[in-house]
Order: structure tokens, then C-alpha cells, then sequence
């Protein structure tokens, strides 16, 4: 089984304008509303790819029929607990003419102490032997800062692998438990790092660190310039390509699916990072936070293939980053 845990859930409204002027009336070309959070678009796009998952979070509020309806569509299994505060709203404005996207983010709503208690009680009871955890996005306040780390620890103790996908503090408090795999971007490997990765070899050196600290596996997301993995023996990089990009939202979660997806299928290691490549490419030309299309999957997974290569160590040490 497949769990995406999103504690921070949102409806993602988008709204795309011709030319976008603070300050003044603008008239709306196009709207889309979506469910979303990190693990909630991890589900979807797993979708895509034919595979059923479980979401559990928080949810609650004027939307949360909404949001229920939506999963079902979807064909996520709804694991969610129920909360009196509001689910978050955020807002995307996207300027078709600039290409900008202003995002406008909620805060969201509080978590009692009563509701996390609630929902650790449907996490100890769903989490398995051989599950699929994914853990991502942001913390709700009322949350402390180590409750990755915990949620981690709980999931490794019932036998699950983890896939973890967070940032700034959040992320480097989960770290201490030790997930199996983690998806940060290059912004937020940089901020593990304290610097700036100008090169391939930096940020597999980088990597190198966080894998003797017990993690397993990095998948790094570089944008158009593509993707790397690397683990304690090996390193392959996927080289990106420019593509029409109709919004970036959901594009990390959409290879964090991958990754899930080729571990459900067994799949190894080169397939998983063309896979995610290929998810992260085609999740770009969806407008909103939709998943991508199956259709625009394989074409890019065709390309993927042909540009994956070995980042051989010997290389690594001829360089001088051993």
C-alpha cells in the first residue's frame, strides 16, 4: 500500500489574467480550483500512473465536502481527520502574457492537540509491514517542528519505507530519524548544504554527507537543467529540457509519485530516475495543480531514457571531491 500523509492540505485556486497589474481591476480569462498539499498531489499524479493511494492529514472547514468529493474522483482513499479549524485556501495568479505566477498562500489552520492525537491514532493503525509512506509539504501551526521526525520513527518501527519531501527545519529535523529516500529541490539541498552547489560533483559530494547520516537514497530536482540520483555507491543524472511550463506547482510531488510508484513496482534505480524526470517534465504543461497526463508520461519517459548517464566516482575523485 501506498500512504501520502499531508498535514497541511489546500483548495489551490488558480486564476490566470492577460496582464497582471497590482493595484488595479483585473478581469479573470480563466479559473481553476484543485485539492492540494504536497502528499494530496502526490496521490493525484500516482493516479496517473494507475495506482491507488491512502491520504492521511487534516482537514476541515467550508470546504471539506469539496474536498471529500474530490478524492473520490481522484480515487484516493480518504484516511483524513477531521478538524474545526479551516483548511487553507491559496491563491495562484498566473500572467499569461509575463509568464509570472504570484502565489498567495493561506496560513492555515491550527491543529488542537486533541486533533493530532486523533489523526497519530489512524497513522499507528494504518501504517504496515512493506507500506509505501510518503511524507511531505509543510507543517500546520500547532505542530512542532520535530513531528516529521516522529511521524518517521513510527512508520520505520512498523516496517514501512519512507519517502520524504519537506523543507528548512521541517526537513532537517525528519532527517534525524533516518527516512530511506528523500526528494529535496536544489534550493533545498543548497539550504541543507549552507551554500551554494555550483557543479554535478558539489551536489553529489553533498549528497554523499546526507547518505552517511543514515538516509538511503536523494533524488535532487534541478529544474530544467533535470535531475540526479545518488546513493552510497552510485550517481546518474537525467539532463532537463525547456519545455512550455503552464505552472511549476505539484511538479516536486509529481516525481515524488514516481519514486513511490517504482518502488511499489520494483523497478530499479536508472527507471525510477527517468520515471521522475519524466513525471516532474510532465506535470510542468498542466495548468494549475492537475496531475499530469499519461499521455505526455510516456513521450517524456521516452526521453529521459536517452538522456541518462552514470556519474562514474572515478570521475567524482578525478575532480577532487572525494
Amino acid at each position: 500500500m501506498i500512504i501520502t500523509i499531508t498535514l497541511n492540505p489546500a483548495i489551490d485556486k488558480t486564476i490566470e489574467l492577460l496582464d497582471f497589474r497590482p493595484g488595479q481591476v483585473n478581469r479573470i480569462q480563466k479559473a481553476r480550483q484543485d485539492i492540494g498539499g504536497k502528499g494530496i498531489n502526490v496521490s493525484k499524479a500516482l493516479g496517473s500512473l494507475d495506482l491507488t493511494s491512502t491520504a492521511l492529514g487534516f482537514l476541515g472547514g467550508v470546504y471539506k465536502e469539496e474536498f471529500k468529493e474530490k478524492l473520490k474522483q481522484y480515487n484516493i482513499k480518504d484516511f483524513l481527520t477531521l478538524i474545526e479549524d479551516e483548511t487553507r485556501v491559496n491563491i495562484k495568479i498566473v500572467d499569461l502574457e509575463s509568464k509570472e505566477v504570484t502565489d498567495i498562500n493561506d496560513l492555515g489552520p491550527t491543529i488542537s492537540e486533541t486533533e493530532i492525537n486523533n489523526f497519530l491514532m489512524k497513522f499507528e493503525n494504518k501504517v504496515r509491514k512493506e507500506d509505501i509512506v510518503v511524507i511531505s509539504g509543510s507543517l500546520p501551526r500547532g505542530i512542532d517542528i520535530d513531528f516529521y521526525k516522529i511521524l518517521i520513527s513510527k512508520a520505520k518501527a512498523s516496517g514501512a519505507f519512507i519517502i520524504f519531501d519537506a523543507d528548512g527545519s521541517a526537513l532537517r529535523e525528519g532527517l534525524k530519524a533516518e527516512p530511506h529516500i528523500i526528494k529535496p529541490n536544489i534550493h533545498e539541498l543548497e539550504g541543507l548544504a549552507g551554500m551554494k552547489l555550483k557543479s554535478d560533483y558539489e551536489i553529489i559530494k553533498c549528497c554523499k554527507e546526507i547518505i552517511k547520516t543514515g538516509v538511503e537514497k536523494i533524488i535532487v530536482s534541478l529544474g530544467e537543467k533535470g535531475s540526479i540520483l545518488v546513493d552510497k555507491d552510485k550517481a546518474y543524472k537525467v539532463s532537463g529540457q525547456k519545455v512550455e511550463v503552464k505552472s511549476t506547482v505539484g511538479a516536486g510531488d509529481s516525481m515524488v509519485a514516481a519514486i513511490a510508484y517504482g518502488l511499489n513496482k520494483g523497478l530499479d534505480d536508472k527507471e525510477i530516475l527517468c520515471l521522475a524526470q519524466a513525471m516532474g517534465v510532465a506535470s510542468v504543461k498542466r495548468e494549475g495543480t492537475r496531475a499530469p497526463k499519461s499521455t505526455h508520461i510516456k513521450n517524456q519517459l521516452k526521453i529521459a531514457r536517452k538522456n541518462i548517464k552514470e556519474i562514474k566516482y572515478d570521475e567524482f575523485i578525478k575532480n577532487g571531491y572525494e
